[in-house]
């Protein structure tokens, strides 16, 4: 079973932030699609996409509404099946790595050293993260999309 198509607004194709969101969202579909995944979690995106293709309303409230359902989408496969986009952990290595570091260098050095700690954190965060990202590629539970941020 494949996850449905997403319904092309032929009125918005003017629209560049359309054009860019959506392109995303098709991207994650192909992505997800290309992976054997059970039929009970295709429905469950299945039925993301069909609100997505009946919704009625601006185009303001349809982009946003896009956005919203990439990220659910991605969301529901990284917790059910432990599929994960390209760098997800490297990105997630960064952003502990710039809270982490300069607490643990406060806690060993005092204020003195804060921003040599954030350096370190991102340099140990972004390698646990390039391994893991490796890992995952291994093991074939990367989607093959870039790492999905607005």
């Amino acid at each position: 079973m494949k996850i449905e198509k997403l319904k092309n607004r032929e009125e918005l194709l003017q629209n560049k932030k359309y054009i860019k969101v959506y392109r995303k969202l098709q991207n994650v579909i192909t992505a997800i699609n290309n992976k054997e995944i059970p039929n009970e979690f295709v429905c469950v995106i299945n039925e993301d996409i069909k609100a997505l293709n009946s919704f009625i309303g601006s185009e303001k409230q349809l982009i946003k509404r896009i956005k919203k359902t990439t990220s659910k989408i991605l969301k529901f496969v990284d917790t059910k099946l432990k599929l994960v986009s390209k760098h997800h952990y490297r990105t997630i290595g960064l952003v502990m790595g710039m809270l982490f570091g300069p607490l643990l260098t406060y806690s060993i050095e005092g204020l003195g050293f804060g921003g040599l700690g954030m350096v370190f954190g991102m340099a140990v965060g972004i390698a646990i993260g390039v391994h893991l990202d490796a890992k995952a590629a291994k093991e074939g539970r990367q989607l093959d999309v870039e790492n999905v941020e607005y």
